[in-house]
């Protein structure tokens, strides 16, 4: 499926099916087509001029995110042993919500986790959204891997997309969901929901596996300093790979 006229033509979440509209796929700010059912009308995009601050508004809203997250990851051995509640906030990725979570209670596990990675989701629906195609290209123009990535999760984003909402609300697919343009309440509903699916599956994990949790997290406070310091080397080593392979295939 061509997810640009996939975009183009808006997306009906009622039969789960594209629809066609002959459009400016240079612009992507076609007016929406008069077939749509009144539960999801909805109104164009914005112009080239308001588009403009709004687009800088959402990449430092992101780059903000990522910054956060990458400084979670580069001192998470002692993060999490120290300040837990600090690690998640910063980068709540699953091993990081697994060792926190028998060290936090409840009512500020699922506060703080579920505030942090329901944060970026709204950015990202926004910028695919307001930009279509044309955020989905530059990011495949990017990277090649990026843009099997993408390709990847578009497919199946078509076929069954509410489910994957649902299941895996993810940057990415919560910019598929804004550029097949998902109605917001219905976006905001089943990123919550699976959020809260998520982190409460973290909680019954580390509940039933605690013994081995409390293990790992030993370790680390046994060799804290050396992976502490191995951490923030694979880190920027990663970072600085990631650029280098980024500027050989722009190349």
């Amino acid at each position: 499926m061509n997810f640009a006229a996939l975009v183009a033509g808006g997306y009906d979440w009622h039969v789960l099916r594209p629809r066609r509209l002959v459009t400016d796929a240079v612009h992507c700010c076609a007016a929406p087509p008069s077939g749509l059912p009144t539960l999801t009308r909805l109104r164009p995009r914005p112009s080239s001029e308001q588009r403009q601050p709004r687009l800088r508004l959402l990449i430092a809203a992101l780059g903000t995110f990522f910054v956060a997250a990458m400084l979670g990851t580069a001192f998470a051995p002692t993060l999490v042993v120290s300040n837990p509640l600090l690690l998640i906030a910063l980068n709540p990725v699953l091993r990081h919500l697994v060792l926190a979570s028998n060290q936090v209670d409840a009512a500020t596990f699922f506060a703080v986790a579920g505030l942090r990675l329901l944060g970026p989701d709204p950015f990202h629906y926004l910028l695919g959204l307001w930009y279509g195609p044309a955020a989905l290209a530059w990011l495949e123009r990017k990277s090649a891997r990026a843009g099997r990535i993408l390709r990847l999760v578009e497919r199946a984003f078509a076929r069954a997309g509410l489910l994957i909402l649902f299941v895996a609300p993810e940057g990415i697919v919560c910019l598929l969901a804004g550029a097949a343009r998902v109605p917001p309440w219905l976006f905001v509903t089943l990123d919550v929901a699976g959020t809260l699916c998520t982190l409460t599956l973290v909680r019954l994990f580390g509940r039933r596996y605690e013994q081995g949790i409390r293990g790992v997290l030993d370790f680390i406070e046994g060799n804290i300093l050396a992976l502490t310091v191995a951490s923030v080397v694979l880190v920027v080593a990663s970072a600085l790979w990631r650029r280098r392979r980024a500027r050989l295939e722009a190349s």
